[in-house]
């Protein structure tokens, strides 16, 4: 199997579902899951058994993204003294809300609010896929993410939010003393850029300078950057966690 034929920017084709990759490719995936999540032994399974019962939703692309950011996500909770310390995670346009749920299963402690407009039938696929007891420390909650009010020292997640979703998203957690970290998505320089009167760059490098200036704007306190093979939209920006 070709995993980018049919993605014209190099990435993972996000039509490419785990049960046509070939054997080769299955065992290099099970084994970067094993390297990538020590804290996590059991998502391997949970991404077979979701394979197993919901094949359209084991995409190739939505696992190694969600990995990806769950690894940066785990990692800012370490540093921030652990899940006892920071107490709650908002994932807010939670879309599948896989990042959430790999969290809330690493830390039973933590407390995982899902946030978006409507519950998608791929949560409900991985959540089950976990087995029982099934993750009873999450709870998705659908609303306008506006409207929530982060406990102070708690992280607020974002993946791949849209323009102002990010702006919503970090502007909530300033306020309410939580750090934040974000994988933006489309980004428009006139949040951050006013005075620019054009950017003439490719779309990779217009992403690049627009996350750039948007964790300047915020004080971010890291970035870092997922495999370009997995998304073009690669780049994580937090900060604003205790430690």
């Amino acid at each position: 199997t070709t995993l980018s034929a049919g993605s014209p920017d190099g990435c993972v084709d996000p039509h490419v579902t785990l049960s046509s990759i070939t054997p080769e490719k299955r065992a290099q995936l099970w084994r970067h899951l094993r390297e990538a999540t020590p804290g996590s032994p059991d998502l391997a399974a949970a991404f077979v058994a979701l394979e197993q019962s919901h094949p359209r939703f084991a995409r190739l692309k939505e696992v190694l993204e969600s990995v990806a950011v769950y690894h940066h996500a785990e990692e800012a909770i370490v540093r921030a003294g652990g899940a006892s310390r920071v107490g709650a995670v908002y994932d807010v346009a939670c879309g599948h809300g896989w990042v959430g749920q790999m969290l809330a299963r690493r830390f039973p402690e933590l407390q995982v609010h899902s946030i978006d407009l409507q519950r998608r039938p791929a949560f409900d696929a991985l959540h089950e896929a976990w087995g029982a007891p099934a993750l009873p420390n999450i709870a998705f909650e659908a609303g306008d993410l506006a409207t929530i009010s982060p406990a102070e020292g708690s992280l607020v997640l974002c993946t791949h939010g849209c323009n102002e979703v990010n702006i919503v998203a970090v502007d909530l957690a300033r306020g309410a003393g939580a750090g934040w970290m974000v994988l933006p998505c489309c980004l428009q320089a006139a949040h951050y850029l006013p005075e620019a009167s054009s950017l003439k760059f490719s779309d990779e490098q217009r992403y690049a300078v627009l996350c750039g200036a948007m964790a300047a704007t915020y004080g971010a306190e890291k970035i870092a950057s997922l495999d370009r093979r997995i998304t073009p939209r690669n780049l994580v920006l937090a900060g604003g966690l205790k430690r």
